[in-house]
Protein backbone atom coordinates (compact mmCIF):
# COMPACT_ATOMS: atom_id res chain seq x y z
CA UNK A 1 0.00 0.00 0.00
CA UNK A 2 1.72 3.14 -1.24
CA UNK A 3 -1.40 5.30 -1.37
CA UNK A 4 -0.32 8.88 -0.67
CA UNK A 5 -2.90 9.53 2.04
CA UNK A 6 -2.18 6.21 3.74
CA UNK A 7 1.61 6.44 3.88
CA UNK A 8 1.27 9.96 5.27
CA UNK A 9 -1.20 9.07 8.01
CA UNK A 10 -0.70 5.52 9.30
CA UNK A 11 1.40 2.37 9.17
CA UNK A 12 1.37 0.60 5.80
CA UNK A 13 2.80 -2.73 4.71
CA UNK A 14 4.94 -0.99 2.06
CA UNK A 15 6.33 1.38 4.68
CA UNK A 16 7.19 -1.63 6.81
CA UNK A 17 8.89 -3.34 3.87
CA UNK A 18 11.06 -0.30 3.10
CA UNK A 19 12.08 0.21 6.72
CA UNK A 20 12.79 -3.51 7.18
CA UNK A 21 15.03 -3.33 4.10
CA UNK A 22 16.90 -0.37 5.62
CA UNK A 23 17.68 -2.35 8.79
CA UNK A 24 18.56 -5.48 6.83
CA UNK A 25 20.97 -3.60 4.55
CA UNK A 26 22.72 -1.95 7.51
CA UNK A 27 22.70 -4.90 9.91
CA UNK A 28 26.51 -5.01 9.86
CA UNK A 29 26.45 -1.49 11.32
CA UNK A 30 24.25 -2.76 14.19
CA UNK A 31 21.30 -0.64 13.12
CA UNK A 32 18.39 -0.61 15.56
CA UNK A 33 15.70 1.74 14.26
CA UNK A 34 14.69 2.86 10.76
CA UNK A 35 12.50 5.85 9.89
CA UNK A 36 11.17 6.67 6.43
CA UNK A 37 9.15 9.79 5.69
CA UNK A 38 5.84 8.96 4.04
CA UNK A 39 6.42 11.75 1.54
CA UNK A 40 9.29 9.74 0.10
CA UNK A 41 6.92 6.92 -0.92
CA UNK A 42 5.29 7.87 -4.22
CA UNK A 43 3.61 4.69 -5.46
CA UNK A 44 2.49 1.23 -4.40
CA UNK A 45 3.47 -2.25 -5.55
CA UNK A 46 0.96 -4.71 -6.94
CA UNK A 47 1.04 -8.40 -6.16
CA UNK A 48 3.17 -10.44 -8.54
CA UNK A 49 6.65 -10.04 -10.00
CA UNK A 50 8.28 -6.71 -9.16
CA UNK A 51 10.66 -4.92 -11.52
CA UNK A 52 13.38 -2.48 -10.52
CA UNK A 53 11.50 0.16 -12.51
CA UNK A 54 8.48 -0.29 -10.23
CA UNK A 55 10.68 0.18 -7.16
CA UNK A 56 12.01 3.40 -8.68
CA UNK A 57 8.43 4.59 -9.09
CA UNK A 58 7.96 4.02 -5.35
CA UNK A 59 11.18 5.88 -4.42
CA UNK A 60 12.17 8.10 -7.37
CA UNK A 61 14.45 10.54 -5.57
CA UNK A 62 17.73 8.60 -5.39
CA UNK A 63 17.96 8.97 -1.62
CA UNK A 64 20.59 6.97 0.20
CA UNK A 65 20.50 5.37 3.65
CA UNK A 66 22.11 7.48 6.36
CA UNK A 67 23.04 6.72 9.96
CA UNK A 68 22.70 8.96 12.98
CA UNK A 69 23.14 8.13 16.67
CA UNK A 70 20.25 9.56 18.67
CA UNK A 71 19.30 9.56 22.31
CA UNK A 72 15.95 8.10 23.18
CA UNK A 73 14.79 11.66 23.79
CA UNK A 74 15.75 12.58 20.21
CA UNK A 75 14.05 9.45 18.84
CA UNK A 76 10.92 10.46 20.72
CA UNK A 77 11.18 13.97 19.24
CA UNK A 78 11.36 12.44 15.75
CA UNK A 79 8.30 10.27 16.40
CA UNK A 80 6.44 13.29 17.77
CA UNK A 81 7.38 15.28 14.69
CA UNK A 82 6.08 12.54 12.42
CA UNK A 83 2.60 12.59 13.96
CA UNK A 84 2.46 16.33 14.62
CA UNK A 85 0.11 17.03 11.71
CA UNK A 86 -2.00 13.87 11.70
CA UNK A 87 -5.64 14.92 11.50
CA UNK A 88 -4.94 18.20 9.72
CA UNK A 89 -6.91 18.94 6.57
CA UNK A 90 -3.83 18.16 4.46
CA UNK A 91 -1.54 15.22 5.14
CA UNK A 92 2.17 15.95 5.16
CA UNK A 93 5.16 13.92 4.10
CA UNK A 94 6.70 14.03 7.57
CA UNK A 95 4.66 11.07 8.86
CA UNK A 96 7.26 8.36 9.49
CA UNK A 97 7.00 4.71 8.60
CA UNK A 98 9.16 2.71 11.03
CA UNK A 99 11.04 -0.48 11.84
CA UNK A 100 12.73 -1.52 15.08
CA UNK A 101 10.36 0.66 17.08
CA UNK A 102 6.65 0.67 17.78
CA UNK A 103 4.52 3.32 19.41
CA UNK A 104 1.02 4.49 20.28
CA UNK A 105 -0.10 8.08 19.83
CA UNK A 106 -3.20 10.25 20.07
CA UNK A 107 -3.94 12.96 17.51
CA UNK A 108 -6.30 14.50 20.07
CA UNK A 109 -3.36 15.66 22.16
CA UNK A 110 -1.38 18.84 21.43
CA UNK A 111 1.43 18.61 18.89
CA UNK A 112 4.62 17.58 20.69
CA UNK A 113 2.69 15.59 23.31
CA UNK A 114 1.04 12.98 21.15
CA UNK A 115 3.22 9.89 21.63
CA UNK A 116 1.76 7.93 24.53
CA UNK A 117 4.17 5.00 24.62
CA UNK A 118 7.17 3.85 22.56
CA UNK A 119 9.16 0.62 22.56
CA UNK A 120 12.34 -0.43 20.81
CA UNK A 121 12.89 -3.93 19.44
CA UNK A 122 15.40 -6.03 21.33
CA UNK A 123 15.82 -9.43 19.73
CA UNK A 124 12.35 -10.93 19.35
CA UNK A 125 10.82 -8.68 22.00
CA UNK A 126 10.33 -4.96 22.65
CA UNK A 127 11.47 -2.88 25.60
CA UNK A 128 10.34 0.62 26.59
CA UNK A 129 12.21 3.44 24.86
CA UNK A 130 14.94 4.68 27.21
CA UNK A 131 15.18 8.45 26.86
CA UNK A 132 18.79 8.49 28.05
CA UNK A 133 20.03 5.55 25.94
CA UNK A 134 21.70 5.92 22.54
CA UNK A 135 20.16 4.29 19.50
CA UNK A 136 21.65 3.59 16.06
CA UNK A 137 19.04 5.06 13.71
CA UNK A 138 18.79 4.73 9.93
CA UNK A 139 16.98 7.39 7.91
CA UNK A 140 17.14 8.49 4.31
CA UNK A 141 19.60 11.19 3.28
CA UNK A 142 16.78 13.71 2.74
CA UNK A 143 15.64 13.35 6.34
CA UNK A 144 19.19 13.53 7.70
CA UNK A 145 19.56 16.92 6.01
CA UNK A 146 16.43 18.16 7.81
CA UNK A 147 13.94 17.32 5.07
CA UNK A 148 10.26 17.37 6.08
CA UNK A 149 11.30 19.32 9.17
CA UNK A 150 13.40 16.61 10.83
CA UNK A 151 15.81 19.17 12.28
CA UNK A 152 16.49 17.05 15.39
CA UNK A 153 18.80 14.82 13.34
CA UNK A 154 21.28 17.70 13.09
CA UNK A 155 21.94 17.24 16.82
CA UNK A 156 22.62 13.52 16.46
CA UNK A 157 26.12 12.08 16.68
CA UNK A 158 28.23 10.21 14.11
CA UNK A 159 26.10 11.22 11.14
CA UNK A 160 27.12 9.21 8.08
CA UNK A 161 25.68 8.73 4.63
CA UNK A 162 26.08 4.97 4.21
CA UNK A 163 26.12 5.32 0.42
CA UNK A 164 23.46 2.64 -0.12
CA UNK A 165 20.79 3.86 -2.57
CA UNK A 166 17.50 3.16 -0.83
CA UNK A 167 15.80 1.79 -3.95
CA UNK A 168 18.72 -0.61 -4.46
CA UNK A 169 18.47 -1.80 -0.84
CA UNK A 170 14.76 -2.49 -1.21
CA UNK A 171 15.34 -4.39 -4.48
CA UNK A 172 18.07 -6.47 -2.81
CA UNK A 173 15.86 -7.16 0.18
CA UNK A 174 12.98 -8.34 -2.00
CA UNK A 175 15.32 -10.55 -4.02
CA UNK A 176 16.84 -12.07 -0.88
CA UNK A 177 13.49 -12.71 0.82
CA UNK A 178 11.21 -13.45 -2.13
CA UNK A 179 8.36 -14.08 -2.00
CA UNK A 180 7.63 -11.18 0.34
CA UNK A 181 4.26 -10.49 1.91
CA UNK A 182 4.67 -7.57 4.33
CA UNK A 183 1.86 -6.93 6.77
CA UNK A 184 0.62 -4.10 8.98
CA UNK A 185 1.87 -5.26 12.39
CA UNK A 186 0.82 -2.61 14.88
CA UNK A 187 4.10 -0.71 14.74
CA UNK A 188 2.12 2.56 14.77
CA UNK A 189 -1.16 2.59 16.64
CA UNK A 190 -3.49 5.60 16.77
CA UNK A 191 -5.31 5.83 20.09
CA UNK A 192 -8.96 6.26 19.18
CA UNK A 193 -9.92 7.25 22.71
CA UNK A 194 -10.16 11.01 23.15
CA UNK A 195 -7.54 12.14 25.63
CA UNK A 196 -8.59 15.00 27.86
CA UNK A 197 -6.04 17.83 28.35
Amino acid sequence: DGNTVNVRSHETNLGNLICDAMLWKTAADRSQIALMNGGGIRSGLSAGPISYGQILEVMPFGSTIARVLLTGEQVLAALEHGVSHVGDTESTGRFAQVAGVRYRYSADRPSGQRVLHAEVRQGQDYAPLDRSATYNVMVNSFMLRGGDGYTMFADGREQLDMGFVLADAVAEYITAHSPVSPQVEGRIVADIQRVLP
